[in-house]
């Protein structure tokens, strides 16, 4: 939680908003999102719409966001597109999948 937590906040300290800024990415993240937002107490500056990991990909290399909370790695044609911008996407792991079997 407290890599999330920071991850938020970076992506909110560096501007103020009128209106809270609403921002992309997993559906599957969107628990651990809005959980990390209001710990942060930046519920009235962020909120997490969801969307899926695709959204938060597109919103990424578009410029319209800093932060893409994604549950799958980016695509190669987005990270290219990415890097052709200016904007050099880095992965920072905050949950992994698993499944058991007994």
């Amino acid at each position: 939680m407290r890599i999330v937590s920071t991850l938020v906040l970076s992506t909110v300290s560096a501007s103020a908003f009128a209106a809270p800024f609403t921002f992309k990415g997993s559906d599957t993240l969107a628990g651990l999102m809005t959980d990390a937002i209001q710990a942060a107490g930046l519920q009235d500056e962020l909120q997490y719409a969801g969307g899926g990991s695709g959204k938060g990909e597109e919103a990424l290399v578009a410029g319209q966001q800093g932060i893409a909370p994604m549950s799958r790695e980016m695509k190669k044609e987005a990270t290219a597109k990415a890097v052709a911008a200016g904007i050099n996407p880095v992965a920072h792991p905050i949950a992994l999948d698993g499944i058991g079997i007994f």
